[in-house]
């Protein structure tokens, strides 16, 4: 449980960071928090003498009921394809009535007011713009020169200058006939769309008005899999805000290092995982102000609906008495399209946590892409996922894809392969999103569950072996998508065409994006050979504060850290990652290519091959074996397995050393953390060598 730091606290650094100051409101930080942590009120304003008012129109009775941001449902757009249309029909400007309904009687000041107004004159004469208050996010970006190109080949990637993702994935579909749709299935019960679009909508309200939330705020979300987590998701966008999402396995030093990064003043929390949380907040007393949720995950009925405190640790607020009587509806703030709404940190196979930023738009058109390239889906569609929302390929299955057609999706707050396929089972899942790990320990359990509502399986994280695919095929008649993405670039893009499925090749790349494979001076390699893979689309990297961004975006392409091949046909194979080349002793080999041959031997359950130091010949590949359930993990069966290697392989690609574990240590994302396995065989060669030493 992830409630337990041990002594990792103690690890962390003493230097303390100031809050971030609000310098496009001119306000100090005084007039934000008082000396208990309070969110003080604005100044009033000044009186001024109203002049009278001409009297209204009368009201036409026959008028039709106001929608959606103008959008008639039964007028000239009323084919939602038609929505970008529309969208882009309008003037994309905001008016005096616009910062009204913003401002309210807030009590701005006259220096916040007309800095607005330069924003919007900005706007007008075609300049970069943003709605954030809080400009740490924009302050934060790389430089221009250091990002990537953006491309947007597809008229359907081109939105408006103005845009709120929330009113496009939630909002637009309780408008356009989804009202009553389920939204998200859980052991409990199911919501609607209208659930999640009533309890974002006074979660928003929550924010603004008792948390003091203003747009551009970094606000950390740290919760299971649950509605009213994905509902605080979408609150915090709706506000303007920044959601920061993180596992809830992470722990209270890894915290705080977001928390330092980000600049982070408010949180959102299952109380079921507010320990670690706490600790923070002890080191880190910016983070002023956290919002707890039951732990139970469910919505509240009303004001007598919250059975419980009203405080949790550290008087920290219960979310679900404040929401009881806040309305229904809420105006989504209005964000530029390039405002950032997202801060999604990654650790990758380093360990080292980046924190990388993607925008309004980013989110729109990576619930596009992928589905109009490889994952075609319809309304009635049920989504499952076992990653949590933290992860850019949990956002996408969990939100992203499902939200942007109308479709649902099942929330799992336990993450075992075991659990997903019985969910799978139970409520009828029709797209299965998960890790290569996750299919192949599955395998154990579809003889036993009835799996054959599925009829679209995707793989990321992971290169999917051919062979389990083909298990996996032949035993539950679905395929399995393979798909490349990452955190930088948020969207998956390289995937296999549902049509076109080449076992063993991750596919081509989705449309909207370009790729290459080039060598160390940036040239294309030709067809078949091994280099690094490199990226242009609409989504690209932007790490906050610019940490390493010259390293992963060069000459306009996001360079990964992938090594690909491509065939003549246009397909792209994985190869490995830069930091998977093994010297094995003078030799080099490519870890994947191991681990996918020890995984068609009958006794191996999982494996991973890294580098590891050797007093003979410095580094040599080692092999870290988790057997097969009731094999024996002794001298004969290694003998086994290197004999297996050397019969398919030359012999200088076996590995030289060669351990038996319970498990892998893996990312959220199923991902090997392969570090850790590098610092673990290093440890072990220290400890190897100590004796002999003394």
């Amino acid at each position: 449980m992830a409630n337990d730091a041990g002594s990792d606290a103690d690890e962390w650094t003493e230097a303390e960071q100031d809050a971030p100051a609000m310098a496009p409101l001119k306000l100090s930080q005084a007039q934000f928090d008082d000396q208990d942590g309070e969110v003080a009120p604005l100044p009033e304003a000044a009186p001024v003498e109203e002049e009278a008012a001409e009297p209204e129109p009368a009201a036409d009775p026959n008028a039709p009921e106001p929608t959606l941001m103008g959008y008639d449902p039964d007028g000239e757009y009323a084919d939602l394809e038609d929505m970008a249309a529309w969208m882009g029909a309008s003037d994309g400007n905001s008016n005096q009535a616009d910062i009204d309904a913003i401002m309210g009687d807030s009590g701005v000041t006259p220096e916040a007011a007309s800095q607005m107004d330069e924003e919007i004159a900005a706007l007008e004469a075609g300049q970069k713009y943003t709605s954030h208050w809080d400009n740490f996010c924009a302050d934060n970006l790389p430089p221009e020169d250091q990002l990537p190109e953006f491309k947007f080949p597809k008229i359907w990637l081109r939105h408006p200058d103005r845009l709120n993702a929330v009113t496009d994935l939630l909002d637009r579909m309780v408008f356009a006939g989804h009202a009553d749709s389920p939204c998200f299935h859980t052991s409990k019960g199911v919501w609607s769309y209208t659930d999640v679009y009533r309890d974002s909508n006074q979660l928003a309200h929550v924010l603004m008005d008792e948390l003091g939330v203003i747009p551009g705020a970094r606000v950390l979300i740290r919760g299971f899999n649950t509605p009213i987590m994905m509902a605080a998701f979408l609150a915090v966008l709706k506000v303007g805000a920044v959601a920061v999402p993180t596992p809830p396995s992470m722990r209270a030093r890894d915290l705080a290092r977001i928390v330092d990064k980000a600049q982070i003043n408010f949180a959102i929390c299952d109380d079921r995982l507010t320990a670690e949380l706490a600790k923070v907040q002890e080191k880190r007393p910016d983070l002023y102000e956290v919002l707890v949720f039951a732990g139970n995950g469910q919505r509240p009925d009303g004001a007598a609906g919250f059975e419980g405190p009203e405080t949790g640790p550290n008087d920290w607020r219960y979310a679900e008495p404040l929401m009881a009587p806040k309305e229904p509806q809420f105006d989504n703030f209005d964000t530029a399209a390039e405002d950032i709404c997202l801060i999604a940190f990654t650790s990758g196979t380093s360990g080292e946590v980046k924190g990388t930023m993607h925008h309004h738009r980013d989110l729109i058109v990576t619930a596009d892409c992928m589905p109009r390239s490889a994952l075609p889906s319809i309304p009635e569609d049920i989504f499952v996922c076992n990653m949590p929302l933290s992860e850019t390929f949990g956002l996408c299955s969990l939100l992203l894809f499902p939200m942007r057609i109308g479709a649902s999706s099942i929330l799992l707050q336990q993450f075992e392969p075991k659990v997903l396929i019985q969910a799978i089972g139970r409520l009828k899942a029709t797209v299965c999103c998960s890790s290569p790990s996750s299919y192949r320990a599955m395998l154990e359990y579809t003889g036993k569950v009835d799996v054959t509502s599925l009829t679209t399986c995707v793989s990321s994280g992971e290169p999917l072996s051919s062979a389990v695919y083909t298990q996996w095929r032949n035993q539950t008649g679905s395929n399995i998508i393979d798909a490349f993405g990452s955190t930088e670039l948020l969207s998956r893009v390289v995937a296999s065409p549902l049509d076109e499925i080449r076992p063993g090749a991750t596919g081509k790349p989705i449309e909207g994006y370009a790729c290459r494979v080039v060598d160390e001076g940036f040239r294309d390699l030709p067809a078949g050979m091994s280099g690094r893979l490199v990226v242009k689309g609409p989504t690209g990297c932007r790490y906050l504060g610019g940490e390493r961004q010259t390293e992963y975006v060069q000459r306009g392409w996001n360079v990964t850290g992938d090594l690909y091949s491509v065939d003549a046909d246009g397909f792209y194979w994985f190869q490995g990652r830069m930091d998977d080349v093994i010297d094995n002793g003078g030799y080099e080999i490519m870890a994947p290519e191991i681990e996918e041959m020890l995984l068609e031997h009958h006794s191996v359950a999982d494996c991973a091959v890294v580098a590891a130091p050797d007093k003979a010949l410095g580094t040599v590949a080692k092999a870290y074996i988790v057997p097969a359930r009731g094999v024996k993990p002794d001298d004969e069966l290694i003998t086994e397995l290197r004999d297996f290697v050397r019969k398919r392989e030359d012999a200088f690609k076996c590995p030289t050393h060669w351990d038996f574990v319970p498990s892998l240590p893996r990312t959220d994302a199923g991902v090997v953390q392969r570090y850790k396995l590098r610092e673990y065989a290093k440890r072990q060669f220290q400890e190897q060598e100590q004796p002999a030493a003394e």
